[in-house]
């Protein structure tokens, strides 16, 4: 669901170059007038990635753990009916 809608919003920007230019230039505006707060929001905003990439990793290790059990699992299963 998240990747759909990253899809649509780059192939939004990427047909309309006018809103691009139009957010580029308010972003370089407020980093000129206001840099302390900008910067702070930028620390924010990577602090968010970096949390977000680390909880999807996480994620992905749990995932192949149980399945990685599940397996051992059904192959006891199957040993112990032999």
């Amino acid at each position: 669901m998240f990747e759909e809608h990253l899809q649509k919003t780059i192939a939004l920007l990427q047909n309309n170059q006018a809103i691009v230019f139009g957010i580029a230039i308010v972003i370089v505006v407020l980093f000129y007038f206001r840099p302390k707060e900008m910067f702070k929001l930028l620390g924010f905003c990577l602090f968010l990635v970096v949390a977000f990439y680390l909880m999807t990793q996480l994620v992905g290790l749990v995932g192949s753990g149980s399945k990685q059990k599940d397996q051992m699992t059904h192959k006891t299963s199957d040993a112990m009916r032999e």
